[in-house]
């Protein structure tokens, strides 16, 4: 197929196409590697090579490309109106469940504000995690709200989800517990 040799040579993880073969076929890994000498349908080779061109030369990730992000074992929606989620929020997210048993195992719900809630990773999983707590999430973007609600109804979490900026949504109110996730120049985001 030559992907991997194009992909590695424009400094792009050799394994993109695998990855998006398999979204594609709706396979596994594996069962694309069984199957693996079989013929690919036309339209299906013009998708893919559509695909690794616009990972390879525009740096489209390939969750915007899926539509999907893996987080905490968990599969979410992302578009390009929300940041993928990372592994180390994942790190965030286990370490807050950690903290709270450890510093506050007599508050078993305790208030949790997301703010800057993007694709609704933390607010989400942390709703599923610990369903008595009280979770909320703020954004600004009604897309990215959107996105975050659609996760939520998918996965099943009880989230309540505030549009307004930073703050606002919560003045007046109180939180046992913050996350503050805050898009800036530094993060890199791909843009159409």
């Amino acid at each position: 197929m030559g992907f991997f040799f194009f992909l590695k040579k424009h400094h792009r993880d050799e394994n993109i196409g695998e990855i998006l073969l398999c979204h594609r076929l709706h396979l596994t890994r594996t069962q694309l590697l069984v199957d693996i000498r079989q013929p690919l349908a036309g339209e299906d080779m013009d998708w893919l090579q559509e695909k690794v061109r616009d990972h390879a030369l525009r740096g489209v990730p390939v969750q915007y490309m899926t539509g999907q992000a893996p987080f905490y074992g968990r599969t979410f929606k992302v578009t390009p109106d929300v940041l993928i989620p990372r592994p180390e929020t994942e790190e965030l997210v286990a370490r807050v469940l950690e903290w709270a048993d450890r510093f506050f195992p007599e508050k078993s719900d305790p208030t949790v504000w997301d703010i800057g809630t993007g694709s609704g990773a933390i607010a989400i999983t942390l709703a599923l995690e610990r369903p008595k707590w009280h979770i909320f999430a703020v954004d600004l973007s009604e897309a990215a709200l959107t996105i975050a609600k659609e996760n939520a109804d998918r996965l099943g979490a009880y989230v309540q989800f505030e549009p307004g900026s930073l703050l606002e949504p919560i003045a007046g109110g109180s939180a046992d517990i913050w996350s503050l996730i805050l898009p800036t120049s530094a993060v890199p985001r791909w843009k159409n």
